[in-house]
């Protein structure tokens, strides 16, 4: 996974684009167990090793890429995360404040969907 969080990453997005890309990373790993940095960044995978995950994906937009990273990691698949430079060469075409209420609804069908975090 590309992430623009790890140490060598560079984020050139808006302070109130990082801000809510920690924010949604905390709230997956207090929620859900999240273990890594970031899971919307840029994803390379193996077909046959992520197929049944994504086939078991029950939510959709804004939190799918969480969720396939969360199921594959209940799952023990390897994740890499690689550092990544980033800036945005266009706003966002969806208002970050208008996304807040779906991403809400999302983190919630996801808790119940997966259940609490596995404990390690």
């Amino acid at each position: 996974i590309g992430s623009k969080a790890l140490p060598g990453s560079e984020d050139r997005r808006p302070m109130v684009r990082k801000f809510a890309t920690r924010s949604i990373n905390l709230l997956l790993h207090w929620i859900l167990g999240f273990e890594g940095s970031d899971t919307h960044g840029l994803k390379a995978f193996r077909r046959t090793a992520l197929l049944p995950v994504a086939t078991a994906c029950r939510v959709t937009g804004d939190l799918f890429a969480s969720e396939l990273v969360i199921r594959a990691q209940r799952e023990r698949i390897v994740i890499r995360e690689i550092p990544i430079q980033l800036h945005e060469k266009r706003p966002p075409a969806i208002n970050l404040i208008r996304r807040i209420p779906k991403v809400v609804r999302s983190l919630w069908t996801l808790r119940k969907v997966l259940g609490p975090p596995p404990r390690r």
